[in-house]
């Protein structure tokens, strides 16, 4: 279903119809998808209210029913793309794109590859990221690079770089998984030295996102690069996801390393601190027959997935503002305190906010995304606003699937992490890089990828799987 584009300036450079076929597979696809966030989401809140931690719940009611509005608004974006797919096979309507593909992946893997070193300065504080010391103390590894950046990072610069570059950068994994066997060998050398070497700066540095978000997202596009290309790619009992899961496992042992030697204890002592007391797990959460190392990991991987709750849960209690669409983003409010001058975005958004009455620390703890963004537009606005992104979601997989494309791909990543860290932070739109490369990736889809019945073609020419 996956054909190569050229280089050249082109009318468009691929058509695609929304068949009987390319329908049923993409349907099929979106009810997984559907499916996995609805189970994800209830995971994580059954944790938080039934979990190993003793969490402070002052309005249940709200809780519950703002959490079960966001799930029945993602449903009803699932039904609505249905519609919107069902409708688009009937009129035998098309997608194209007039993007060349394979240009634009090499211009990311070069400038990725380019800034490795730079990158690697400013976020490990070595020319080459040290693996073997994050290895052997990930825990002193993570304070010490945390202390390095909080007294000054010389390499800073590298950061607004990054920033404006950052539509080639923000989507670099998917592109490399999902069009791999487009790529020549070369470049798929290129492209795997550039993942390896991004993953080993997170474990150089104590980190564990890189690591997770490989061992999570790459998975994910090849099974959507297997769909794309016309295969039935079966969910379970394969040897890719038997392998998977297998490293999936070793993640949890090294997570667990790395929540050992955390500084105070947090990880072997089961406590967590919010900024102003202390809030301790269940150490019988577990049975007595569980290995001590196997309860550190449980207690540290659901305090993780379920603080943001915590903070939810307490933003029930306080009298908020709005800041006008610049609260929801650590980037947005340092900018727009740095050009007006003023700190109202800074210490009117909800995690300041709660920081303030609660102790609740807007820097080392987490609030869900759902408290970012209710910074800006309210609980209402924010349940809405999630129901809107997994619509855009569903509609750009499908698209992907049927006339893939480097937009699609990196849209589709960006909202892939966006759901994944939803019960924590504000991942993709917290750091500049994130939010102007989604923001400029989104702009140009809007310009170059298209809907509906071509006006004329051109042969492009294909690549067989």
């Amino acid at each position: 279903m996956m054909a190569q584009t050229t280089g050249k300036s082109q009318p468009w450079q691929d058509s695609r119809p929304l068949d009987s076929a390319a329908y049923h597979s993409g349907v099929k696809v979106i009810r997984r998808v559907h499916f996995g966030i609805q189970l994800y989401l209830l995971l994580t809140e059954v944790l938080f209210l039934f979990g190993p931690w003793e969490w402070y719940i002052p309005k249940p009611v709200s809780l519950l029913v703002f959490l079960s509005s966001i799930h029945l608004l993602i449903f009803v974006a699932y039904l609505a793309s249905n519609k919107t797919f069902r409708t688009r096979a009937q009129m035998k309507l098309a997608y194209w794109h007039d993007l060349p593909t394979i240009p634009f992946i090499k211009i990311a893997v070069v400038i990725g590859l380019v800034l490795a070193i730079p990158t690697s300065l400013a976020r490990t504080g070595g020319l080459i990221p040290d693996v073997l010391g994050g290895l052997e103390n990930v825990g002193a590894a993570y304070n010490e690079n945390f202390e390095r950046i909080s007294s000054g990072n010389a390499f800073v610069l590298v950061e607004y770089i990054r920033i404006i570059l950052s539509p080639f950068l923000v989507g670099q994994l998917a592109l490399i998984v999902f069009f791999w066997k487009l790529l020549s060998p070369g470049w798929r050398i290129g492209g795997a030295i550039l993942v390896l070497w991004t993953t080993l700066s997170y474990v150089a540095v104590g980190t564990n996102k890189g690591i997770a978000d490989l061992i999570i997202l790459a998975p994910i596009f090849m099974y959507f690069a297997k769909v794309a290309q016309g295969a039935e790619a079966k969910v379970v009992f394969t040897f890719r996801n038997l392998v998977a899961a297998a490293v999936f496992i070793l993640f949890l042992i090294f997570f667990g390393q790395t929540q050992e030697l955390r500084a105070g204890g947090v990880g072997v002592n089961g406590v967590f601190y919010t900024g102003s007391n202390l809030i301790y797990a269940n150490p019988n959460a577990l049975p007595a027959w569980v290995s001590e190392q196997w309860v550190i990991i449980y207690q540290s991987i659901t305090r993780y997935l379920t603080q943001g709750y915590q903070a939810l849960a307490l933003s029930f209690e306080v009298d908020r503002t709005t800041t006008f669409g610049i609260g929801h983003s650590f980037f947005l409010t340092d900018q727009a305190s740095a050009i007006f001058e003023i700190d109202y975005f800074e210490d009117n958004n909800l995690p300041a906010l709660l920081e303030s009455r609660f102790g609740w620390s807007r820097f080392f703890t987490w609030h869900t995304a759902y408290v970012w963004f209710a910074s800006d537009i309210g609980f209402i606005g924010t349940a809405i606003l999630v129901g809107l992104f997994a619509y855009l979601l569903f509609q750009t997989i499908m698209r992907m699937i049927v006339a893939p494309d480097v937009l699609s791909v990196i849209i589709v990543q960006q909202l892939v992490v966006f759901f994944l860290y939803l019960p924590a932070n504000n991942q993709v739109f917290q750091n500049g890089e994130g939010i102007v490369g989604t923001l400029i990736v989104f702009l140009l889809a809007s310009a170059r990828n298209h809907t509906g019945i071509p006006r004329r073609s051109r042969e492009t020419g294909r690549l067989a799987w």
